[in-house]
C-alpha cells in the first residue's frame, strides 16, 4: 500500500524552529503554533509509520519497539501545552524529536508532498 508523500523541506522548517526554540525569545504564541505544525507533520508521517510496523513479524523486537515509539508519541501529542513555560518547550522539543524520528523512517519515494495538514491531538491519538 501506497501513502502519500509529505514535504519534507516544510517538516524540517518546522523542526529546526522547534528544536531552537530553547535559545531564542518567543512570540507568545509560537509555542501553540509550533505544537499545531508539529502534530499536523505527525498525522501526516504516521500511516506510513503504521503499515511499516504492520509488515513485521507481530512479536518481533523490532515490532514491539516500533510500536512502543508510536504509542509513546501519541501519549506525548495528547499531553498538550498548558503546563508552564519549561514544560510547554520541553512539550514541543520532544513532538519535534518525535515527528524527526518518523520522517527519518520514512521512504524516500515517500517524502515529497506540498501543504502537510495541521492536526488535532485526536487525530494523532488512533495509533
Amino acid at each position: 500500500m501506497s501513502h502519500p508523500a509529505v514535504d519534507t523541506a516544510a517538516i524540517q522548517r518546522t523542526l529546526d524552529r522547534a528544536l531552537t526554540i530553547r535559545s531564542s525569545p518567543l512570540k507568545p504564541d509560537e509555542l501553540a503554533d509550533l505544537e499545531e505544525l508539529l502534530l499536523g507533520h505527525i498525522a501526516a508521517l504516521l500511516p506510513a509509520a503504521r503499515a511499516r510496523i504492520g509488515r513485521l513479524w507481530a512479536g518481533s523486537l523490532e515490532w514491539d519497539r516500533d510500536r512502543a515509539v508510536l504509542d509513546r508519541i501519541a501519549t506525548q501529542a495528547q499531553r498538550g501545552l498548558g503546563h508552564g513555560p519549561l514544560a510547554d518547550i520541553s512539550h514541543v522539543t520532544q513532538l519535534a524529536r518525535d515527528c524527526r524520528r518518523l520522517l527519518e523512517r520514512q521512504r524516500p519515494t515517500e517524502r515529497h508532498r506540498p501543504d502537510t495538514p495541521r492536526a488535532r491531538h485526536s487525530q494523532v491519538s488512533e495509533l
